[in-house]
């Protein structure tokens, strides 16, 4: 196939794999927005407890900093959007971007939903100004354990996207669809497992809101 015949081709998916990417930022600065507003209505709640008051103080400026982070990640994933240049130097820009900056953006975001998890969870459970744990190291652990869940959970859903835009950019370059068609059949055969496994650290999730609510109630 000519060059012309495989960008044609394969450039609709990478704009489906940029479609992606930006939802997943969005969605990142939906969390940090709604946790803020949740932050804030808790400092009023909690405004006569100052150790509460400074916990939710201390959430709201890491929601802020998450929120300047994602800020960040929007800027840097839509000037990689822009095609000034042919479609294989934006994919190698594009798989570069992913590749350092994808693994602190899962830990930021699992730590992040924690977050947002603990202020729902203050504002429901305020009693009076007031917040009970009584049992604090089953909190934390279930804490812990969530941040862990999340963090493989992302990974699952975030490798398809950089295995895709590594397979279409190696096709580029070895001017065939050779990666592209072995990316689809492995997707295809991995698709009921991972869906499996994402149902797992759900139910995981779950367990873990309930222990929190337990050890909290």
């Amino acid at each position: 196939m000519t060059h012309e015949q495989l960008t044609a081709v394969l450039e609709p998916r990478a704009e489906r794999n940029a479609r992606v990417l930006i939802t997943y930022v969005w969605t990142y600065l939906l969390v940090q927005v709604t946790t803020l507003l949740l932050a804030g209505a808790n400092m009023a709640g909690y405004r006569s407890n100052p150790p509460m008051l400074g916990v939710q103080i201390g959430m709201a400026l890491a929601a802020l900093g998450f929120a300047i982070h994602g800020v960040w990640l929007y800027g840097g994933v839509r000037r990689l959007q822009q095609m000034d240049v042919p479609l294989a130097a934006a994919l190698r820009r594009r798989v570069d971007f992913y590749s350092r900056n994808a693994t602190t953006w899962m830990w930021c975001a699992a730590l992040s939903l924690v977050v947002f998890a603990f202020a729902i969870s203050s504002l429901i459970d305020n009693v009076d100004g007031t917040y009970r744990i009584n049992k604090p190291l089953v909190f934390i652990g279930v804490q812990v354990a969530m941040v862990l869940f999340l963090v493989a959970g992302f990974r699952i859903a975030h490798e398809p996207v950089l295995s895709e835009l590594r397979a279409v950019l190696g096709d580029l370059e070895d001017q065939v669809l050779d990666r592209t068609k072995s990316l689809d059949q492995d997707q295809a055969r991995w698709r009921n497992w991972r869906i499996a496994l994402v149902v797992v650290l759900a139910l995981l999730l779950a367990l873990g809101a309930w222990l929190a609510w337990r050890g909290v109630g």
